[in-house]
């Protein structure tokens, strides 16, 4: 234990809560020290040992110093006495050798004792966790006894050690917050007559397809904060029928179905790009490779094969007649479709607090350069800091700044399971190192706090070694004496 010195001059004049109804004329004050004082709590007990440097306290013959320790509450109503120990002058010592009370009391006589050596327990009050130390000082002779002022030694307390989050600095943010682009897309059914390549809008289920089509574009134009570069569609038809039958129908009905899009809008001539393919066999693939057709591996091996469209087709039909007549029925029809995607621009977001709002309702307009750049300007440590974070993380799993935010955010509501979860995430740093520490002094694991303290600090990590310091003091969070000043 650190070696802890107490002195004190003892003052002519005062009184404490053990001062007796008898007071006579001042005495001279003595010096006396207390060193190595400690107090420990053992369950309902308290122990007080120290060694009391007795060697200055020369009281006279007939005179004697008593030192009681005492133990006050906090508001000083309540005290808790230790056994006195007394220095007496020559005549005096003699006096309690005859009557005996040095067999049963700790008296010593002046000058002949050094170090005395105490060691005592007694009840432990409920309050002991915050009470103050004391030495009650008696000077008396034959016939009176003063009080002398207290000697405080110190204020008794449960070191509590208090793990610091380390926020970081700020996110480093470029000015340039980054040009952004998406992409919605679709398909649509759309219905022509048998070997044509005429759009009606009103046949069969072709309202609801082209309102799809619509719509999509609708969600991109009316959008402020969205531009829309470009429009490609894609028409596929099915494998049925001659190749170049289909190759026809594919590409007349794609210009078809661009030419009804182009007469909704005023867009800019170029804007719409069109595409075809003739046979969908890829989406038949897809279709036989997740069914469960008796035939099924043998259907796939001739949709592999490098036979050409037009006997690939017979193939299957001629094989697997039961098969084929199913696929003709069922899933041909869904073949022949026409896929679409709208390309367009994002404006780029200033406003911490518009970055905020988006982030919430529609994060999908925002990259990471702007949420980063948001989160930079909140206060760290804040309910909204922790909120954001973890939205962040949410948003963007793989960025390891935010999920150490967000491991943050789940210590501060004692989360430690999911804030160990966003560490994983978070990369092998110095700060994700201390950060696991501190979750580990949350839990009171010291040892493996102090380990990981250890680790972060040969890492680098700023607050690692402040860690350390403050642990090693805390130390195992037993009862300590402060001492006094």
């Amino acid at each position: 234990m650190k070696k802890t010195v107490f002195t004190a001059l003892m003052a002519l004049v005062g009184s404490g809560i053990l001062s007796p109804s008898v007071t006579a004329k001042t005495y001279p004050a003595p010096e006396v020290r207390f060193e190595n004082v400690a107090v420990e709590q053992h369950d309902d007990e308290v122990g007080l040992s120290m060694t009391i440097d007795a060697a200055t306290l020369r009281p006279g013959k007939n005179r004697e110093y008593t030192l009681t320790p005492v133990l006050y509450s906090p508001d000083g109503l309540d005290s808790v006495c230790f056994e006195p120990v007394t220095v007496a002058g020559r005549n005096l010592y003699y006096l309690h050798e005859r009557k005996g009370d040095t067999r049963l009391l700790d008296i010593y006589r002046a000058g002949h004792v050094k170090d005395i050596a105490y060691s005592r327990r007694g009840a432990a009050p409920q309050w002991l966790e915050s009470a103050r130390l004391d030495v009650a000082v008696d000077v008396r002779n034959c016939c009176d006894m003063s009080r002398l002022p207290n000697i405080p030694l110190g204020r008794c307390e449960i070191p509590q050690f208090r793990a610091v989050i380390d926020f970081g600095k700020p996110l480093p943010v470029n000015k340039d917050l980054g040009h952004k682009t998406d992409t919605l897309k679709g398909r649509a059914y759309i219905n022509f007559p048998v070997n044509r390549t005429e759009l009606y809008p009103d046949y069969m289920n072709n309202p609801a397809e082209l309102r799809k089509i619509i719509a999509t574009i609708d969600s991109v134009r009316n959008d402020k904060d969205l531009t829309v570069d470009s429009i490609f569609i894609k028409g596929f038809a099915s494998p049925e029928g001659s190749y170049a039958n289909n190759v026809r129908l594919a590409k007349g009905r794609t210009a078809t179905l661009k030419e009804y899009v182009e007469n909704m809008y005023s867009f800019p001539h170029g804007l719409i790009h069109t595409s075809y393919e003739a046979e969908d066999w890829e989406g038949l693939r897809e279709w036989v490779e997740a069914s469960n057709l008796p035939h099924r591996s043998e259907i796939l091996a001739i949709i592999d094969s490098d036979l050409a469209p037009d006997p690939k087709n017979t193939a299957i039909q001629r094989r697997f007649p039961g098969e084929y007549a199913m696929l003709l029925a069922t899933v041909y029809p869904t073949l022949r479709h026409s896929d679409y995607s709208i390309y367009y621009t994002i404006r780029a977001f200033t406003d911490p607090e518009e970055i905020i709002g988006l982030m919430h309702t529609a994060p999908g307009k925002l990259n990471e350069k702007e949420v980063t750049f948001a989160l930079s300007t909140l206060i760290p440590g804040t309910p909204r800091y922790y909120d954001l974070y973890e939205t962040a993380a949410r948003l963007y799993p793989k960025n390891q700044d935010f999920c150490l935010g967000a491991a943050n955010a789940a210590i501060a509501r004692g989360d430690y399971r999911g804030a160990e979860a966003y560490l994983d995430r978070a990369g092998h740093t110095e700060r994700t190192v201390y950060t696991r520490a501190v979750i580990a002094a949350l839990q009171q694991d010291y040892t493996t706090a102090r380990s990981l303290y250890e680790q972060a600090e040969r890492m680098g990590a700023p607050y690692a070694a402040e860690a350390l310091r403050n642990l090693n003091e805390a130390g195992d969070g037993r009862l300590k004496l402060v001492p006094a000043e």
